[in-house]
């Protein structure tokens, strides 16, 4: 069965039932299909970034496979009588760097086939694993090559077919979400050069008023898309589950209060667009020990709670692999962005296993990523792919505050769910303290934050709640379900 997270399910089927098992690499979309026999043989071919990935675990001479690392502990359970021991390393680096690292599970025992790995799956003896897919940097078989003009002109081409694609196989039943964000305006120009707008239903939610509302409904009307607003439940988020909790922290009134869309309902959105510039803009390093230094900056910012010695053990890891890319003949100036796309871009889909299982689609290219990164690295970090896209849609790059509807008065600081906002946020610190991550968090400057939450200054309270929402991620119940694609 295909793990897919480019393409309609029904259709990447229809497709592979077209081309026999040998043809799946030709198909258009990007997916990890897995083929098992009766006889118990078969194979596994991965997508190029590892984003749809499948874990393996032995018990009782017995190899399992699931895209599903909780499903082999299970299994494994049932086999042995015992539940593999839960990976601290794992949730050490969810919380540090917000994403697992390397082939890790959040199991003792169970592990992610590599990314650029494929497997086959005798009927006697274990799987073989083979590395079938270039390094990200390698560029020598790219589909899309030549001058920084070719290149943009290619990749818009690409994006704009993936649109065209997804909006025909859904019959008509397209949505996209929009916001103040570039990757949401990058979307909007693509359904335009595409000349789908009378068949996307674009929305935003959030409260009335919100910068994403303004932006929103200027673009819409100002454009001619089909919009509307549709309002966050933040009323609710108390009552949610702990996982829908953490989500909707996760992107505030925003990414985390969204549904999945309804059945038989395309939804795709601007999610991995930044994959298409510079993650980290204006670092250039000049050397692997500079790249690291960087990084570090970034973690230390990014999870004041940690305690310092964890963040540091953390960040040498990172040094061993950013040094592992370079004798792979990754070039300094890529190097950032190599690592966030092969650490950090599964964690937008891993994290989300409501959103982008079946219908719901983010806005991926492996050939556009590839492509973006032969790009001179002045170039990436303007955005030139993105700038090219939405001008050449006849779409503003930026919007002035003039433009934008006025904003309206803002109410009462009481009336604002920031109370709802700091009880959530205190009862994940107190779960994570009271939890497996209980020995790399600094507990006291932690509990200090939280109850002090409401008197925090808007940027402080964004921080905390930022830092308190990543310790979270780490979590065992999380965990399983944000290594579920």
């Amino acid at each position: 069965m295909p793990v897919n997270i480019e393409r309609p399910r029904d259709s990447l089927l229809a497709d592979l039932v077209e081309v026999g098992p040998g043809g799946c690499r030709t198909l258009d979309g990007s997916f990890t299909v897995v083929r098992i026999t009766e006889n118990g043989d078969g194979w596994i071919r991965s997508d190029r970034f590892g984003l749809s990935p499948v874990y393996r675990g032995r018990a009782s001479d017995h190899e399992i496979l699931s895209n599903r690392p909780s499903i082999i502990a299970a299994l494994s359970e049932a086999l042995t009588g015992r539940l593999p021991a839960r990976d601290l390393d794992t949730a050490t680096h969810v919380a540090v760097l917000g994403t697992a690292f390397g082939d890790e599970s959040g199991f003792v025992g169970v592990r992610r086939i590599a990314d650029r790995f494929d497997v086959d799956i005798p009927v006697l003896g274990p799987p073989v694993e083979t590395c079938t897919w270039p390094h990200v940097w390698e560029t020598d078989d790219a589909e899309i090559k030549g001058s920084p003009k070719e290149i943009v002109s290619a990749v818009t081409d690409r994006l704009v077919r993936v649109v065209d694609r997804l909006v025909e196989d859904s019959g008509g039943s397209a949505e996209a979400e929009l916001t103040a964000g570039e990757d949401s305006r990058l979307v909007l120009a693509l359904v335009r050069l595409a000349g789908r707008q009378d068949s996307v239903q674009f929305h935003t939610f959030g409260p009335p008023g919100s910068q994403d509302a303004r932006v929103a409904q200027h673009l819409s009307q100002s454009h001619g898309f089909r919009w509307e607003m549709r309002r966050a439940r933040t009323g609710e988020v108390s009552d949610s589950g702990l996982l829908d909790r953490i989500c909707r922290l996760s992107g505030e009134f925003g990414a985390g209060s969204i549904v999945p869309p309804e059945e038989g309902t395309v939804l795709f959105s601007g999610m991995m667009g930044e994959a298409l510039g510079a993650k980290y803009r204006g670092c250039k390093p000049r050397s692997v020990e500079r790249a690291q230094a960087r990084l570090g900056e970034t973690l230390a910012r990014s999870q004041p709670f940690v305690k310092p010695d964890i963040v540091e053990d953390v960040l040498n890891q990172v040094g061993v692999d950013l040094r592992a890319s370079a004798a792979a003949g990754c070039g300094s100036l890529e190097l950032l962005d190599a690592f966030y796309l092969r650490q950090r871009e599964r964690r937008w889909i891993g994290g989300r296993p409501d959103r982008w299982d079946g219908n719901a689609f983010p806005l991926y290219s492996p050939d556009a990523i590839v492509a973006n990164l032969q790009l001179p690295v002045g170039e990436r970090h303007d955005g030139r792919i993105h700038r090219a896209i939405v001008e050449a849609a006849g779409l503003p790059v930026t919007n002035a505050p003039h433009e934008l509807p006025p904003a309206p008065k803002l109410p009462p600081l009481s009336s604002w769910p920031s109370k709802v906002w700091g009880d959530v946020v205190g009862d994940l610190a107190r779960r994570t303290v009271d939890g497996p991550l209980a020995p790399i968090i600094e507990t006291e400057e932690l509990l200090r934050a939280v109850d002090g939450y409401r008197s925090l200054s808007g940027v402080e309270r964004q921080k905390c709640t930022d830092a308190v929402t990543a310790m979270a991620w780490a979590m065992p119940e999380v965990v399983d379900a944000y290594l579920r694609v």
